[in-house]
């Protein structure tokens, strides 16, 4: 079994609330979309992680990260 932190757990629970179904989406950008276009949900995935890791760029620059930080890197 893999352990969430607690942090995890809370960000999830927020979301869950939302849930409909037990085939429904946790996070609204997915909502929309129809679960057999895959191709939608490929590309909104896609400009997700791109968000986040513009996101974790600035957040780098303010914490004065030299470094290149994205979501493959923040996993870790």
């Amino acid at each position: 079994s893999l352990k969430l932190p607690a942090s995890v757990i809370a960000i999830l629970t927020y979301y869950r609330e939302d849930k409909r179904t037990s085939s429904d989406y946790i996070f609204p950008e997915l909502k929309t979309i129809s679960s057999a276009d895959t191709k939608a949900i490929y590309s909104k995935i896609k400009t997700s992680i791109k968000r986040l890791n513009s996101n974790l760029s600035e957040i780098a620059t303010l914490a004065e990260i030299d470094k290149k930080i994205t979501n493959e890197i923040a996993n870790y």
